[in-house]
């Protein structure tokens, strides 16, 4: 199923670990499992993955994020699926452990983590699967994913967010938990000329009460990340050639927004 040659190959391309090129395969055979079963088409893509994929950013990720207008009985089924089909239909060790999510939450989202070993290490490693059952999608798109340079056939037709919600949910993810990654998806999507979608951020932060939006607020946030944390966060998700990038985010981003 997995082609290690490429593997390799990705890697001393790319200049980036081995563990993140493999992650990133299993990533795309997931997607191109889950949208191959019946119901799939109402369990939305989105976050930083789905910008990597979608919009050919040059981040990548370890984890999936969906949107589920599905029951949370009918969402996990779909997940199950996918689980057994690798864990069962391949030669392949493969774990899936589900995490705990808080009593009062436990029917607004599902959380997983698929567990595999990559090729020639003896440590595990994951893939984070979120899936949000809370609110309801405001757009939807469906795309033909094009897996970058990986050999797989045939390539998944996605539901996915679109751009303008993609990038509503990134700001509200800069109120919410502050990540470098945050910062670094927001940049990338303002590159792609993506509209900041007042109506539409508002709608995002109705299920977060404690939160308040505001441009201004927006761009203090901005300034106010630390350069060393930028570094330690992005890097490990970057190609090695785009390492020193964490020290113009900021004043790029920034200018994007004031």
């Amino acid at each position: 199923m997995l082609n290690y040659s490429f593997i390799l190959e990705k890697s001393q391309k790319e200049r980036i670990d081995r563990v993140t090129v493999e992650r990133e395969y299993w990533q795309l055979l997931f997607l191109q499992k889950l949208y191959q079963l019946s119901g799939s088409q109402k369990v939305y893509f989105k976050g930083g993955t789905a910008i990597r994929f979608l919009y050919q950013s040059f981040r990548f990720s370890e984890d999936l994020d969906f949107t589920s207008i599905l029951s949370w009985k009918d969402t996990e089924k779909l997940l199950l699926e996918v689980f057994d089909f690798f864990k069962n239909k391949t030669n392949i060790e493969l774990e899936y452990v589900k995490n705990p999510v808080p009593e009062r939450f436990e029917l607004d989202s599902l959380k997983y983590r698929l567990f595999f070993f990559p090729y020639q290490s003896k440590h595990k490693t994951s893939i984070r699967i979120d899936i949000s059952l809370r609110e309801k999608p405001q757009t939807k798109g469906v795309s033909v994913l094009i897996p970058f340079d990986y050999p797989i056939a045939p390539y998944p037709l996605v539901v996915h967010l679109s751009a303008k919600e993609l990038l509503s949910e990134k700001i509200r993810a800069l109120f919410k938990r502050n990540k470098p990654r945050d910062l670094f998806d927001l940049w990338f999507m303002l590159t792609k000329k993506t509209t900041i979608d007042d109506e539409m951020i508002t709608l995002k932060f109705k299920y977060y009460p404690e939160l308040i939006y505001n441009r201004s607020k927006l761009i203090e946030i901005v300034k106010n990340y630390n350069e060393k944390e930028l570094k330690n966060d992005l890097n490990q998700f970057l190609p090695e050639q785009y390492r020193n990038f964490y020290k113009q985010l900021k004043k790029e981003t920034l200018k994007m927004l004031i």
